[in-house]
């Protein structure tokens, strides 16, 4: 069984490694065999699950600085028909705002979607890029149907506000799409530079049970977390290693140069949470024995 590995550089400051497992199995075998191309349910879960990690890699890439989550709500007399008529309300107000952006030389690489609350009632989530705090007026002033809640969240290059709540782009891209009607994915999203090649089995051994090895190949980046996936499937058993580091240099967690390293354990929750007192930020891990 082939093993591969893939570096994804994001945000240029931080670098994702994911090693894994890849069947050797001819390509006329792993097309779909059922009448019409329909997946099936276990295939479109993880057709789901590729397509969230995408977006999280592609708004954390994007979002550098933080943006803006926009919460969209209809009054009773704006109540849209369906799904369909909501979209059309809530992507006619993005172009508004793209124009906007754009007069001021701006991107404006927006993703949200459609979907129904806890009481039955259609409403829609959307990610805008964080340029300043006027933003705020603009995402109000072109949105007529109802109520408008807009709350920041901080980029992975941006630590000048608190995140006590754990709120970070990829939990904020997995809250949008945890359930949607209808998908608005826009376009000007900046595409993380990967690279992926072959690794030996001892490779990725080294990777799976000393994880912290990665900085050697990483010069100038130190690990923040990892984590480890095992399993049986139809064709063999699936294994993948992710690793997630960041530029020593352009991180605050190492600014009193002191990384902390612990022999046969690897961090396996990243950022639990932090808060900044007095321009210093307190992190907490979860450190786990192999």
């Amino acid at each position: 069984m082939t093993k591969k590995k893939r570096i994804t550089y994001i945000a240029g400051t931080q670098a994702e490694i994911k090693a894994y497992t890849v069947p050797n199995i001819p390509k006329h075998k792993l097309k779909c065999p059922h009448k019409g191309g329909h997946s099936t349910a276990a295939q479109k879960r993880y057709n789901d699950k590729k397509e969230k990690e995408k977006l999280v890699l592609k708004a954390e890439n994007t979002y550098d600085a933080g943006c803006w989550l926009v919460t969209y709500t209809f009054t009773n007399e704006h109540l849209p028909r369906d799904a369909q008529s909501a979209a059309k309300n809530i992507k006619a107000s993005a172009r508004n705002i793209k124009k906007y952006f754009k007069n001021k030389k701006c991107e404006c690489a927006c993703m949200g979607a459609i979907e129904i609350g806890a009481k039955g009632g259609l409403h829609g989530h959307m990610l805008y890029p964080f340029y300043s705090q006027k933003d705020r007026d603009i995402i109000k002033k072109y949105w007529s149907y109802g109520h408008v809640d807009i709350k920041y969240v901080p980029g992975i290059n941006n630590d000048r506000k608190c995140n006590v709540h754990g709120r970070d782009i990829k939990a904020v891209v997995l809250y949008v799409f945890k359930d949607p009607l209808i998908k608005i994915i826009g376009r000007s999203y900046k595409e993380p530079r990967q690279e992926t090649f072959e690794i030996t089995d001892t490779e990725f051994e080294t990777l799976k049970k000393n994880p912290i090895e990665s900085e050697k190949e990483m010069d100038g980046y130190r690990m923040t977390s990892s984590e480890s996936r095992d399993f049986q499937t139809w064709w063999g058993r699936y294994q993948h290693v992710k690793i997630r580091l960041v530029k020593q240099q352009n991180d605050r967690l190492f600014a009193d140069g002191e990384i902390y390293k612990c022999t046969g354990a690897t961090i396996s929750r990243e950022l639990l949470y932090m808060v900044d007192l007095d321009q210093r930020q307190m992190w907490s891990f979860y450190l786990t024995r192999f």
